[in-house]
């Protein structure tokens, strides 16, 4: 899911720099987001696994203000490429750092141990315990059995049964809504300064100011 989340988010960004109208940036920015969604569910899921019970939830926030420290330099970082060098330049640098980043990741990044135990891919046994030498575990790790699939698997649709259904679209309904407004007050803030007439460069240290103080409060 990382490695597939990076790469969407590498190609949005690339394709970005190249697209020659408006429709096409809207695009690949969509594809962009879905890479960077898959990122932040595959991060929280792998920190969760990796990390032990008494130090989940501070791993967890590590991971979390990451995202939030990244988005602050990045905005400080586009402030400079795009005074010197264009709107393009933001989205070439980024490709390069997240392709970068991708290749990385497939070198360094471990397998998630649930997907080893649950699915039994090839060589399952042989990676797990070699994850587990790495976490001074030691080797000799079996793989237990593979349980029916009726008792093992749970459908997405369960979210959508009377049960749960109420609970899951206030969710969806309170995510978008908080997005929303976080996207259209980062987003539109500095094009309303420039409209009223402050410099460019100057709107645009006001968002990367906003990031850091959004971020500051979580």
């Amino acid at each position: 899911m990382l490695l597939i989340g990076t790469g969407l988010a590498t190609l949005g960004m690339l394709l970005t720099y190249f697209a020659t109208s408006a429709f096409e940036i809207g695009v690949w920015r969509v594809l962009t987001g879905l890479g960077v969604a898959a990122i932040l569910t595959g991060t929280n899921v792998l920190v969760s696994e990796y990390s032990s019970q008494k130090w989940r939830g501070l791993a967890i926030a590590i991971y979390a203000s990451g995202f939030g420290i990244g988005a602050m330099l990045g905005g400080m970082s586009a402030v400079l490429l795009q005074g010197e060098y264009g709107w393009r330049a933001v989205f070439l640098v980024g490709s390069i750092l997240t392709g970068a980043v991708f290749v990385l990741l497939f070198f360094v990044l471990p397998e998630s141990v649930e997907f080893l135990i649950s699915k039994h891919p090839v060589n399952a046994k042989a990676r797990l315990n070699q994850i587990a030498v790495k976490l001074g575990l030691g080797n000799g790790w079996e793989l237990p059995e593979i349980e029916a699939k009726s008792k093992s698997k749970v459908a997405i649709t369960r979210l959508f049964e009377p049960e749960y259904r109420r609970n899951t679209l206030l969710i969806w309904l309170a995510f978008i809504a908080i997005s929303a407004s976080f996207y259209f007050i980062s987003s539109w803030t500095p094009a309303l300064l420039e409209e009223a007439g402050m410099p460019k460069t100057q709107s645009q240290t006001v968002e990367w100011q906003f990031q850091l103080v959004v971020q500051s409060a979580r």
